[in-house]
């Protein structure tokens, strides 16, 4: 499995294991800052190698990224998406997750908001 172990609000492990805790365990003895985990995905070190190349401006050292925003949200998608699993997907899903709220703070009048509104408009038409 992957995980997204989070230290002190600054940086995001994305890392493999089969024993998550076990990982848990061995990492929180190295770190001064209790470890959370934040995310579990199914996946092996190919996918892993994958997220890392992802998220390739976030990284800090080994396995370690800055928890910036796209890194926050693709955490979210994976907590409110857990049938999800083609990290692809879930990427898309944050941006977009992303774009919603920074539109909900900008208010309904902002074009980024009602550009998104008509979005909605017609994908709701092609369900129906």
């Amino acid at each position: 499995m992957i995980y997204f172990i989070q230290s002190c609000n600054r940086y995001v492990k994305i890392g493999t294991s089969f024993s998550l805790e076990e990982r848990v365990k061995g990492l929180q003895t190295a770190s001064p800052k209790k470890l959370k985990v934040k995310a579990v995905l199914d996946g092996g070190f190919q996918t892993e190698s994958e997220l890392h190349k992802l998220f390739e401006r976030a990284h800090v050292r080994g396995e370690w990224f800055k928890t910036t925003e796209e890194v926050k949200w693709y955490i979210r998608a994976i907590q409110e998406n857990p049938n999800v699993t083609n990290i692809y997907s879930l990427y898309k899903i944050s941006q977009q997750m992303r774009l919603r709220a920074k539109a909900k703070r900008l208010g309904k009048e902002h074009k980024l908001s009602q550009r998104i509104g008509r979005y909605d408009v017609q994908l709701k038409d092609k369900v129906q």
